[in-house]
This record gives structure tokens, C-alpha cells and sequence, in this order.
């Protein structure tokens, strides 16, 4: 199976040339702690990128749709159990891989769900997702950069395990900040990456999680969740971030 080409003289269709790889390279699977939740689930994704890169011909990004991931497993399960953060509104995903996070807020009765992410793949893997979970009517995918795409107007943002960079997480710690100081309800999940924002952090959740929950086979952490201000968080709803932005005690991290 290749991803480019023409075959009869007519162009593939890309997306559903990337759609049938998805369901190729991954099995569609509950993802614990979020069980209520199925995803596309690459079982080694080290081969699954290798596969990737020799049928597209070219070197490629990471498949991270291929995977769930700490943070985003954290906040999924926090806004199945918060429905009521989301219950008819409006919801942007950032980064949103998989589309974990979004299609828990469609679950937990979104009213519009839109998510983004600059990988085709990674959109084709989260649209097949959203119609697993039986979300797709109120779920929209975009491939683009996150930071192309207008946010205003948008009440509730959500980001999951997007530090792992230091460029990247200087632009969102301030896009994101941006947006809470706009009004809008700015979630964020992560495991305690070393680019996480060490100031303006509410934490309003924490689940431990095993390797066994797909993420990373053998390890273990405590991903958070938190509620992102427009400042410097200060003590009042949720749990505040120590002095340098982290319950380092707390914190066990992971990839």
C-alpha cells in the first residue's frame, strides 16, 4: 500500500488513502482510564512510523495520533466526569494527535467540536475516531498549524502533552494565556514536561497512569490537569502550582 500515486490516471483520494492506513497500522481499541472511549491504536508505533515513512517514500513526523498519551488520557477522563465544562459549547482542540481529548468532549455533550492538528494523518486518524465513538455530527477536523487558527470566539481550548519542545512551548504557554485572558476556559493536560509553564497554573486534576494504558509500555506517571490563567495563578479553585509551577512531589514523569 502506497500514500502518493495515481492509479487509471485519476489522483487518490489522500484522506481516504490515509484513512485506510490508519485502520491498516492500528486497531481500534478502549483506551483506560478513558475506557468509555475507542481509539485507533498503533501496537508498536516505532514500526507502525517505519511502515509509514517506506509507503509515503519520504522521511515523516512521528505518528503521535498512533498512541494516547498521558496528559491527554488525564484530561479526557476529567471532562467525562466534568460534563458540565463542556455540556453546549463550543470546543477547540489544539495539537489534538488522535483527537482523544475533543472526541471526549463531544462524548461529554459538546455542542461543536473542532480539532486541529498540522498532520494529515493525525486528521484522518482523529475523523475515523470520532465516528467510532459516534461523535461525528458534532466533530470537525482542520489540518493546520495550531497557531493559524483563530481561537476568538472559541469558550472552552484544550491542549494535551504539547511541551516536549522549547520553541513550540513558548508560543503556546502565551497563545494559551492569551486566550484565558479573553475569557475563554483554557485546559491543559501533561505528565510535567520540562516546558510546561512554570507560573499561571491551576491543577484540577491528577490520575495515575501505567504503562499498561497504552502510552508507553513499562512506565508509569501521574499526568495533571490544569486550568491555564491569564497570569500568575493564585490560591482559590483547583490546587496552584508550587513556586516554580509544579507539585514536584507529586510529579512522577514520563515521555
Amino acid at each position: 500500500m502506497t500514500l502518493t500515486g495515481e492509479r487509471r490516471g485519476h489522483a487518490l483520494d489522500a484522506v481516504a488513502v490515509r484513512k485506510r492506513w490508519v485502520r491498516r497500522s492500528a486497531r481500534l481499541r478502549p483506551v483506560p482510564p478513558a475506557g468509555e472511549i475507542r481509539l485507533y491504536v498503533a501496537p508498536d508505533i516505532e514500526q507502525a512510523w517505519a511502515e509509514h515513512e517506506a509507503a509515503a517514500g519520504r522521511r515523516g513526523a512521528p505518528p503521535y495520533w498512533a498512541r494516547p498519551w498521558p496528559g491527554g488520557l488525564a484530561l479526557a477522563r476529567y471532562l467525562l466526569d466534568h460534563p458540565e465544562l463542556v455540556a453546549k459549547q463550543c470546543v477547540l482542540e489544539l495539537g489534538a494527535g488522535s483527537g482523544l481529548c475533543a472526541v471526549a468532549a463531544a462524548k461529554a455533550g459538546a455542542a461543536r467540536v473542532l480539532a486541529i492538528d498540522l498532520d494529515p494523518t493525525a486528521c484522518a486518524a482523529a475523523e475515523l475516531n470520532a465516528a467510532a465513538n459516534g461523535v461525528a455530527a458534532r466533530f470537525e477536523v482542520r489540518c493546520a498549524d495550531l497557531f493559524d487558527v483563530s481561537a476568538d470566539g472559541w469558550p472552552v481550548v484544550l491542549a494535551a502533552d504539547l511541551w516536549y519542545e522549547r520553541f513550540l512551548a513558548l508560543r503556546l504557554n502565551a497563545h494559551l494565556r492569551a486566550l484565558a485572558a479573553d475569557g475563554a476556559l483554557v485546559l491543559v493536560g501533561d505528565p510535567g514536561r520540562a516546558h510546561l509553564p512554570r507560573r499561571g497554573l491551576l491543577e484540577m486534576h491528577c490520575e495515575a497512569l501505567s504503562g499498561t494504558d497504552g502510552f508507553e509500555p513499562g512506565a508509569s506517571c501521574r499526568a495533571k490537569v490544569y486550568r491555564v490563567q491569564a497570569g500568575d495563578a493564585q490560591p482559590g479553585a483547583g490546587r496552584p502550582s508550587d513556586e516554580h509551577g509544579l507539585d514536584q512531589g507529586a510529579h512522577q514523569p514520563c515521555a
